[in-house]
């Protein structure tokens, strides 16, 4: 066994790029966190996958994933591809090593090598997965000591917040970042933090991160005469002149990709790594960038206790619950707060709200607030016997109405940043739903983690759409008990000034 294990090589068959070894150099220093943002076709996830087969197989066994947005897209990316010699890229794993592979589960099970070295009667056993972030529910309750989180721009931020950072501070694991730019959402902000770890020379090694920006000017590769990639040659072989080094991704190839009608925020995000690319497909990003360039995203964007808040809800029975706070201060719409979870009975939600140092005007909801909540009657008499009344909504007949809406309040808005990041970051993902088959996007959202914000957001901007009680023009006023109410303008007036779509008599 110590004879055939000498014959492994780990990892396998993989190729490092000149510009590569710097990740390696730091991934063999003991740094724990790195965030690899990369230009397509780097070998991004390759990278992560043969430094996770060195972790786990020689030094310290446990469980490792490989996490994407969706699972159906770590099968189509990892578990099925190959590389460019056709080798399946799970053949990372050498095959003297692995003890079981399980298709359907995409996981893949070795014997740690030290134990086999040191001839351990029962060797231990490390575990590799891909799993999605699609279903975050999941993921809880593993103790993975090494999490590779792919495209994190598509993934909701609280995966990492809230489940894989917690798990890894707690074991000491590790984490590998490995994404193309999709604007400035959360993995811009995850960058920006991780460049200033690393070059933070007070950070404690333990928790310092390894930042990288590669864009398709940066990387190359060695090629032989017959332009077949071979890693980096040695000075003697690169004497021998039968070895040269060219660009990953030719100028040429890129112009190729704009022939074909790729458009130019798409090779600036792609191939150059820029930040500033509108997403495609968004249904909000020029509103979302205004607001960040005009600095209506900040920290100073603060709760006025003169004036009332309203709050806008996105209701789930067993899925996420979002709830939006606002506050309309003259011309300005102040997003003051926000609050999601999931998992939780519809009286979490409704203590949350009353406990907060708020005083309320409106609580607006979409029309399914007529569900009826597990043997409670529905939702909307339920929320009623707890102190909190809802202004229901009518359904919106086509979805594009109620994102007119939020587009038409957006420049308006002023957003906290620190409270209300995951819907900030949301706002900006938003985006139509790609057909594969007819490659353009649908006129329909794409259901992801950004839905649900988004969806809670639309609610707010309906509310002030078809209840005139939220639009700027109406005039705040007390009574007697010192609590805020709202003049009710008659049918004619809420048509004339207040830009409604619909007027009930609320």
């Amino acid at each position: 066994m110590k004879d055939e294990t000498q014959q492994i090589r780990i990892p396998a068959h993989y190729k490092p790029r000149p510009e590569q070894l710097e990740f390696w150099k730091a991934y063999h220093n003991g740094i724990r966190f790195f965030d690899l943002c990369w230009h397509r076709r780097e070998g991004k996830d390759l990278t992560a996958l043969n430094a996770t087969v060195e972790e786990i197989l020689t030094k310290r066994p446990g469980l490792a994933w490989h996490m994407f947005p969706t699972l159906a897209q770590g099968r189509k990316v990892l578990w099925d591809a190959t590389d460019n010699e056709g080798r399946p890229l799970t053949s990372a794993f050498p095959k003297q090593l692995v003890t079981e592979v399980n298709k359907a589960d995409m996981r893949i099970k070795c014997k740690y090598v030290p134990d086999i070295v040191n001839g351990v009667e029962n060797p231990r056993e490390s575990t590799w997965q891909v799993v999605g972030a699609d279903n975050p529910d999941s993921l809880r309750g593993g103790n993975p000591i090494l999490v590779v989180i792919s495209e994190f721009g598509d993934i909701a931020p609280s995966v990492w917040y809230e489940i894989i950072q917690p798990i890894l501070l707690a074991n000491g694991g590790k984490a590998m970042f490995v994404w193309t730019p999709k604007g400035r959402n959360h993995a811009y902000v995850l960058h920006q933090a991780a460049m200033k770890s690393m070059h933070n020379p007070e950070e404690p090694k333990d928790f310092k991160w390894f930042a990288q920006i590669l864009t398709a000017k940066d990387t190359h590769k060695w090629v032989d005469e017959q332009g077949v990639e071979v890693g980096i040659p040695t000075k003697r072989m690169i004497e021998t002149g039968k070895y040269k080094l060219v660009p990953v991704i030719t100028e040429a190839a890129i112009n190729e990709a704009r022939k074909q009608g790729m458009d130019e925020a798409k090779v600036q995000q792609e191939f150059f790594c820029s930040f500033d690319a509108a997403l495609k497909g968004a249904y909000f990003g020029e509103q979302m960038n205004d607001a960040a360039e005009q600095g209506r995203i900040s920290d100073q964007i603060l709760h006025k206790t003169d004036h009332p808040v309203i709050t806008a809800w996105d209701l789930g029975m067993d899925d996420t619950m979002e709830i939006v706070f606002a506050q309309v201060i003259g011309d300005e719409i102040r997003i003051i707060d926000y609050y999601s979870n999931n998992g939780k009975t519809f009286d979490h939600y409704i203590k949350y709200v009353k406990e907060k140092p708020y005083t309320y005007s409106f609580h607006f909801g979409p029309h399914d607030l007529r569900v009826r909540e597990l043997g409670a009657g529905s939702r909307l008499e339920y929320a009623r016997k707890l102190g909190l009344s809802f202004t229901m909504l009518p359904r919106v007949s086509a979805k594009e109405d109620s994102i007119n809406a939020a587009r038409s309040i957006l420049p308006r808005c002023h957003f906290n940043l620190t409270k209300c990041g995951r819907l900030v970051e949301a706002l900006k993902s938003y985006t139509k739903k790609w057909n594969e088959k007819m490659q353009c996007y649908s006129d329909t959202p794409l259901h992801d983690w950004a839905s649900n914000p988004a969806d809670a957001f639309q609610c707010l901007a309906m509310g002030m759409y078809t209840h005139p009680a939220a639009m700027k023009k109406l005039r705040l006023a007390k009574n007697r008990d010192d609590e805020f109410y709202i003049e009710k303008p008659d049918m004619s007036r809420a048509n004339d000034e207040y830009d409604i779509y619909n007027y009930r008599g609320y």
